[in-house]
């Protein structure tokens, strides 16, 4: 699969694919990328590579995240290498594992 964008978009087409274990091409479209390593105007050399079966995989690390909330399942998502916790207005103590 080849997503065009920037990291965010690489990030949200890695969810949209994940349990199925399809491979990620990430062609750069914006400023920066560090997940997204193609440039545009290197797409055409990149794809040939493909085609030609000269490339590399690269394995990521894809994260279960579960929100509880009173023992109940609040939210669930899946992240690519990492989660960010954010606290809200009040302080709390939470359990992760």
């Amino acid at each position: 699969m080849a997503v065009f964008g920037g990291d965010g978009t690489f990030l949200y087409a890695a969810r949209m694919v994940a349990e199925r274990g399809i491979p990620i091409l990430g062609i750069n479209s914006g400023r920066s990328g560090f997940l997204t390593e193609v440039k545009l105007e290197q797409m055409r050399t990149a794809f040939k590579g493909l085609l030609d079966g000269n490339y590399e995989l690269e394995s990521r690390m894809l994260l279960d995240v579960e929100v509880l909330k009173e023992e109940r399942h609040f939210a669930r998502y899946k992240a690519l290498n990492d989660a960010v916790i954010n606290k809200g207005t009040l302080a709390r103590i939470i359990e992760l594992e």
